[in-house]
């Protein structure tokens, strides 16, 4: 991946280039003129043209002209204004949260992520295996671990309920909350281990056909990774109620789940 274009940016800088394509909602990114006096916002595109200058993002030409590289041109502009989106959110046990966020044009994916506050990173994804490979470490890829259990089905509510009850520490009274869903005492004891004290929490939703109202529409997944289980997990609306479907998996089984909703480069 690293042999790929890359820019990389502080947030005035990386806001100021997007906002010659134009108002819009840049999926990974706040709004950095929100909030800010019209002094400020023209103080801040002053710095941040200059510094681009500096590093050579952008070129002189002549007192009234600047260039910017093909590829930049085109790598903002699917960030604007892209055909599909994907967001990974995933966290490790005492490490913070993190969010990558992958745009797809016509013929070309570009990552977007913010590396550290008020810095981010943009880059060329030349293919779907170079996708594969940089959600590599958190797909599961390195763990053996396979759930034994059978499928089954929490409501959010009382899945809500329960993580409450772990995050307060009253690991009992989450699996009594378990139980009385109907759940199996090891089951119960089992889920709220994984609840508790999960080694990995990742979601991955996708934003399709963006631009088309007709067609746009969202799906996704999130997996689950305790000591001892792993899940997918999918979200269901059964009698306007909605359901968590807990999907015993393996690495295998998260990959190929990852495979399947990613979007395809002209239609999803």
């Amino acid at each position: 991946m690293e042999h790929y274009p890359t820019l990389e940016l502080d947030e005035d800088e990386l806001w100021f280039l997007l906002s010659q394509y134009g108002s819009g909602i840049i999926v990974g990114m706040y709004d950095n003129y929100h909030g800010r006096r019209s002094e400020e916002i023209r103080a801040a595109n002053e710095t941040a043209f200059q510094s681009m200058v500096q590093h050579g993002i952008l070129q002189l030409a002549s007192e009234n002209e600047v260039f910017l590289a093909e590829w930049i041109i085109s790598l903002l502009g699917v960030c604007h204004h892209p055909v599909h989106s994907l967001i990974v959110q995933y966290q490790v046990a005492g490490e913070p949260l993190r969010r990558t966020f992958i745009h797809y044009g016509d013929n070309l994916i570009v990552e977007l992520c913010e590396t550290e506050p008020h810095k981010y990173l943009c880059r060329i994804v030349p293919d779907q295996e170079a996708l594969i490979d940089l959600f590599d470490g958190f797909l599961c890829s390195d763990t053996n671990l396979f759930s034994g259990e059978r499928e089954f089905r929490l409501t959010t509510s009382a899945l809500c309920r329960a993580r409450d009850l772990c995050f307060k520490g009253n690991l009992q009274g989450a699996q009594n909350a378990l139980i009385s869903e109907g759940f199996e005492e090891e089951q119960a004891r089992s889920l709220t281990r994984s609840l508790y004290k999960p080694v990995k929490n990742t979601s991955v939703i996708v934003i399709a056909n963006r631009n088309t109202t007709e067609t746009q529409h969202i799906r996704g997944f999130s997996i689950l990774e305790g000591a001892d289980d792993l899940w997918i997990l999918n979200l269901y609306e059964e009698n306007g109620e909605e359901e968590i479907a807990f999907i015993p998996a393996n690495a295998e089984k998260v990959r190929a789940r990852f495979l399947d909703i990613l979007p395809r480069r002209s239609n999803a």
